[in-house]
C-alpha cells in the first residue's frame, strides 16, 4: 500500500506539472499571436509590439526579455512579414520527474504575420 501511494502521488504531481506546462504554453502561444497581429497593423516600433505582448497576458508574467521581434523576409528590417517569438521557462515542482527532465521545460512560440500598412520595422 505504501509503495502504491508513493507512485500515485508522483503520478498526480506529474500530471499537475504537465497541466501547468500546457496552460503556460497556451498563454505563450496567445501572446505571440497577439504580437504578430498587432505588428501586422503597426509594424514600425518594436518597443510598442513588445509592450503589447507583455500587457496582453496575465499568466505567465512576461517581460521584454521574453519577447523577440524580427523581420524574417528582410535583414535586419524591411520586408512584408513580421515575426514575434515568445519564450518562457516553466519550473517543475515534481522532484523525481523534474530531475529527469532537468528541472524545467523551455517553451517557445513564434508567430509570423504579414504587414499591411508598411514594411517591417522601418521608420
Amino acid at each position: 500500500m505504501a509503495f502504491a501511494v508513493v507512485l500515485l502521488i508522483l503520478l498526480a504531481t506529474g500530471v499537475a506539472d504537465l497541466g501547468r506546462a500546457l496552460f503556460t504554453y497556451i498563454g505563450v502561444q496567445d501572446a505571440a499571436q497577439e504580437g504578430a497581429v498587432f505588428g501586422s497593423f503597426k509594424p514600425i516600433s518594436e518597443d510598442e509590439i513588445v509592450a503589447r505582448v507583455v500587457q496582453s497576458i496575465d499568466y505567465p508574467a512576461l517581460t521584454a526579455a521574453n519577447v523577440d521581434v524580427s523581420c524574417p523576409a528582410g535583414s535586419p528590417n524591411g520586408g512584408h512579414e513580421i515575426a514575434v517569438e515568445v519564450t518562457f521557462t516553466v519550473d517543475l515542482m515534481t522532484p523525481i520527474i523534474g530531475q529527469l527532465l532537468g528541472g524545467s521545460i523551455d517553451l517557445s512560440k513564434t508567430s509570423v504575420g504579414e504587414t499591411f500598412l508598411s514594411e517591417c520595422l522601418t521608420p
